[in-house]
């Protein structure tokens, strides 16, 4: 059996999420998309399809994947400091 091939994914350095939240800076929805990407780990399409009534600023938490797809449930993921800065402050 041959190799297996190398991932055709990897994540981000820290250095490389900073210049590309500073990047994102210029324009405010992408970068509040940044910001929930990295501190959710969630996908794109959860975060897309995020509403407030899934922001719980009390609970410190954020719940993703609710849509019609979603197998496992909703996951809930605890809200950072900066993807609370980011949610207050808005696109």
């Amino acid at each position: 059996m041959p190799p297996q091939p190398p991932p055709k994914s990897r994540h981000l350095t820290r250095e490389e999420y900073r210049a590309l939240r500073e990047a994102a800076k210029k324009v405010p929805h992408m970068h509040l998309f940044v910001v929930l990407a990295y501190s959710t780990a969630g996908r794109a399409g959860a975060i897309l399809d995020l509403t407030w009534d899934r922001v719980d600023f009390g609970r410190g938490q954020i719940r993703l994947g609710m849509g019609e797809k979603r197998r496992k449930g909703p996951a809930t993921v605890p809200m950072t400091d900066e993807a609370r800065t980011a949610l207050e402050e808005g696109p």
